[in-house]
């Protein structure tokens, strides 16, 4: 597949994910290294926070710095939620997959991820 294939397929869905326990250590192990204060994506111009304490403000309802047409979580709406089709799709619609590094998430963080925000994106 050469479009927007996903990278992994998620797991079926859970029971309620937590973002403390569950969602906050997959941004902490893969993505607040560029996705913090000073960090490579905000040098880009991208005020996207994954780092603890930052992240669900810098996330919800947010409009993507990239393209202000897709919006970075919308709770209830993976679907239509930037970070998880960037996490989720080889060539998301907009900028490239993340992480963007060869270590994708697992079908298991994909699928936490998807919970969490078809959840509500709690922060819980």
């Amino acid at each position: 597949c050469l479009t927007g294939c996903p990278a992994a397929t998620p797991a079926p869905p859970g029971g309620p994910v937590s973002f403390a326990s569950q969602i906050q250590p997959i941004f902490n192990q893969k993505c607040a290294d560029c996705h913090r204060a000073g960090g490579s994506a905000e040098r880009q111009g991208i005020s996207m926070l994954l780092t603890a304490g930052d992240t669900p403000m810098s996330l919800l309802n947010q409009a993507s710095a990239q393209n202000s047409n897709w919006t970075l979580v919308v709770p209830g709406d993976a679907a239509n939620s930037l970070l998880y089709v960037k996490v989720l799709n080889s060539f998301p619609p907009v900028g490239g997959r993340m992480p963007p590094s060869v270590s994708s998430l697992s079908s298991t963080e994909l699928g936490l991820i998807r919970d969490w925000i078809n959840q509500g994106a709690l922060n819980n």
